[in-house]
C-alpha cells in the first residue's frame, strides 16, 4: 500500500473520516513496537508505509490506514455531516451487496439538495 504525501503530511485537527463513518478529527500517527532486527532488513519504501498504518483521532480512537482507511475532508463538508448525522442514514439490513451503493446515494442526494460538494465518506 503507497502512502500518498498527502495523507504523510496531514495535521492534528484534520477532519476525517475513517470506517465509523462520522467525520473525526486526527491526532497522531500511532507508533507499533516493531523488532529491530526485522526493520533493519525492510527497504525505506517499506519503513515507511510501515509507520503511516495506524493513527489515533482526538476522540483517543485508534484506526488501521489498510482497514479503517482515512479520507481527508473539509472544514464543511464535517460540519454539515455532523449537523445532519448522516451516518444514520447507514441501513445495516439492507442486502451487503448494496448497503454501501444505498447509503452513498442517499448522501449524494442530501448534499445535491443543500448544494453542498459531495466529498465521499
Amino acid at each position: 500500500m503507497k502512502i500518498s504525501k498527502k495523507i504523510r503530511d496531514i495535521h492534528k485537527g484534520q477532519w476525517l473520516f475513517t470506517c465509523r463513518m462520522e467525520p473525526q478529527q486526527f491526532s497522531h500517527w500511532e507508533k507499533t513496537d516493531w523488532d529491530e532486527d526485522y526493520i533493519e532488513k525492510l527497504s525505506v519504501d517499506k519503513i515507511e508505509d510501515l509507520i503511516f498504518t495506524n493513527f489515533a483521532t482526538l476522540d483517543g480512537s485508534i484506526h488501521s490506514l489498510k482497514h479503517c482507511g482515512l479520507r481527508l475532508i473539509s472544514d464543511k463538508y464535517a460540519q454539515f455531516f455532523m449537523e445532519n448525522k448522516l451516518w444514520e442514514l447507514f441501513d445495516s439490513n439492507v442486502d451487503i451487496e448494496f448497503r454501501w451503493l444505498n447509503y452513498e446515494n442517499k448522501i449524494k442526494t442530501i448534499c445535491l439538495e443543500k448544494n453542498i460538494f459531495y466529498e465521499g465518506f
